[in-house]
């Protein structure tokens, strides 16, 4: 294709702007809980061991999850798995408030597990609406979104609860969910044609999940 033809295909659609205010979000609110949840713990006089099992098992969860999410969107649709994982992180940050200590590692494996399926689900969705023309250029902001999120947000994270408590940091990560979900519901994701899964391979075929 030309430049000429290149320069005429619009990378700032509304999808793009919603698929990058709606990764925001997720990363907003994800990384503020992330940020204060061992002062919070520590707070609450958990023993260290509980607040490093609170700490690692989002990650591992989140870990773990990606190395299927990419099959499940591909089996189960980008907009079915992307709304599970955005409410099972809404979910999550609602548990914040009432649940004790003895079920916030169990919160936490579900919050990992969720921010797996979502990470993956938005960067597959923000290729989807990117025109193939400006596939570098949509990639490159989207990155740019997540990383400036992942910056800023703990700084301010921490400068809030400073100043007032965790209680304010849990409705700004419910209210930042909130957002992200309405801004997918306003996204056009592109259907696709459903992988089917093979007899007798199952969902969670390991030659699926990793290439040689």
């Amino acid at each position: 294709m030309t430049s000429s033809n290149t320069s005429q295909v619009k990378l700032w659609t509304k999808d793009f702007i919603l698929v990058l205010c709606a990764n925001m979000c997720f990363y907003t609110a994800s990384f503020l809980i992330i940020a204060t949840i061992g002062k919070y713990l520590t707070q609450m006089n958990a023993p260290s061991v509980y607040i490093s099992l609170s700490l690692a098992t989002i990650a591992m969860g989140a870990f773990f999850m990606r190395f299927i999410a990419g099959n499940l969107l591909d089996i189960v649709g980008r907009r079915k798995m992307t709304f599970i994982g955005a409410f099972a992180l809404l979910f999550c940050y609602l548990s914040y408030f009432f649940v004790g200590l003895n079920a916030m590692v169990v919160i936490r494996t579900i919050n990992g597990v969720a921010w797996g399926i979502v990470g993956t689900a938005m960067a597959t969705i923000c290729t989807d609406v990117t025109p193939k023309e400006h596939r570098g250029d949509g990639l490159g902001f989207f990155a740019v979104s997540s990383v400036f999120c992942m910056a800023f947000s703990p700084m301010i994270a921490i400068i809030i609860y400073n100043k007032l408590d965790f209680t304010v940091i849990r409705i700004l990560a419910v209210v930042f969910q909130l957002i992200a979900i309405l801004c997918l519901v306003n996204i056009n994701i592109p259907k696709i044609a459903l992988r089917k899964v093979e007899t007798g391979h199952g969902i969670f075929n390991i030659k699926d999940m990793i290439e040689k």
